[in-house]
């Protein structure tokens, strides 16, 4: 089966994590520009095959190229510079088998910048996340206005260059769509606790603002 899914972990205080194998709907680019991303990415091949990317567009002032990892050891395949490349412009990464752990770094240069980020942030040094990704549709023309049907429908993979002391995480300086390639999301939201207790901070102020009104009425 062809389709490239998107499961959604969640990653609940006290409760088990909620799988949900549904197609994610395409939010492009990162919604939350100037938060550094809470999700970790897994990336699995899909079937026995190349892993093929598509460049999607870049903000970024550095030059930089996509490489990939296939169980822990790169490919030795480097491309797609953002500098050079045409929206559009596509590059196989390696070929891998079904079930394959996949990584994506984006290799900035000069080097002395920082810099190779990983798509896995256990990679990068204690520096954080440095990818967004999500499901892309082929149809949408959300990917930096890009027309439909120019890229195919695939996995979007958007890279953050610097490091989090000078990040905007915007996580649109380097961005591509792989294709042969499944995503899990692994997120944590706020603990199932903290509502309740800012549900009870509400409920003593207000407790407080009462008591100064008996004690002192207008």
């Amino acid at each position: 089966m062809n389709k490239i899914l998107l499961a959604v972990v969640l990653v609940a205080v006290g409760a088990g994590p909620l799988v949900s194998t549904a197609r994610a709907s395409t939010v492009i680019p990162y919604p939350n520009k100037g938060i550094e991303n809470s999700g970790t990415y897994t990336f699995t091949a899909i079937n026995d095959g190349p892993v093929t990317a598509y460049f999607a567009g870049s903000a970024a002032g550095f030059s930089e190229v996509l490489g990939m990892t296939v169980n822990g050891i790169p490919t030795g395949i480097t491309g797609l510079n953002d500098h050079s490349s045409h929206i559009g412009d596509s590059l196989v990464l390696g070929n891998v088998h079904a079930g394959d752990t996949i990584a994506f770094f984006d290799q900035v240069s000069p080097l002395n910048t920082g810099d190779i980020w990983y798509s896995d942030p256990a990679l990068n040094g204690g520096d954080g996340q440095h990818v967004y990704s999500t499901f892309y549709d082929g149809l949408s023309d959300s990917i930096l206005h890009v027309p439909a049907g120019v890229i195919p429908a695939g996995v979007y993979v958007g890279f953050e260059d610097l490091k989090k002391g000078l990040s905007n995480f915007d996580y649109l300086d380097d961005t591509f769509v792989v294709t042969n390639v499944s995503s899990t999301t692994d997120v944590t939201p706020l603990p199932a606790t903290l509502p309740l207790f800012a549900t009870g901070l509400g409920g003593l102020a207000l407790l407080s603002w009462r008591r100064k009104r008996l004690k002192y009425p207008p």
